[in-house]
């Protein structure tokens, strides 16, 4: 209900207020040497709001997206290619943004690419742990492994392999 009425103080009040102190601030010197890619840019700055009644207008876009991942778990019983569409963990980014989650619990790229090579690194050591413990549990495994790939020096070849 009190949407139109915050979108237009929004417009009318606080960009213009906003405007006018990052300019005066800018001129003061308060943010240090601008770099030169900026001042060559020459875009306009637009503030983004993070107040909770901003954060209640973009419920909607929320929303939106989970109402596409809806349908497209659905359609993906169809046709599993249709999930190559969407970007999951770029719009559980999104939808953290939206709803106002911290920034500090949601994990930066780096570090989610550290936990899941720190996860496969983990499964490969259990899968050669269990294919060790498989091979001393039996030893007929134990003798044809020998045998076929050439005695003690194979089987490390394979357990390397694994």
């Amino acid at each position: 209900i009190l949407g139109p009425v915050f979108a237009r103080m929004q417009s009318e009040f606080l960009e213009p207020l906003l405007n006018r102190c990052f300019q005066l601030a800018l001129r003061d010197g308060s943010f240090g040497p601008i770099p030169q890619e900026l001042l060559s840019m020459n875009v306009d700055i637009i503030p983004e709001y993070i107040s909770p009644n901003a954060r209640a207008q973009r419920i909607d876009d929320v929303t939106a997206l989970e109402r596409f991942e809806q349908s497209l778990a659905q359609s993906s019983q169809l046709n599993p290619g249709v999930l190559d569409v969407y970007d999951f963990e770029l719009a559980q980014r999104k939808k953290a943004f939206l709803l106002g989650v911290p920034a500090d619990v949601i994990r930066s790229k780096e570090q989610l690419i550290k936990l899941r090579n720190e996860q496969a690194e983990a499964q490969a050591q259990e899968k050669q742990e269990a294919l060790q413990s498989q091979m001393v549990s039996d030893p007929r495994m134990v003798k044809n492994g020998l045998d076929a790939v050439g005695g003690a020096e194979g089987i490390q070849q394979l357990l390397k392999a694994a």
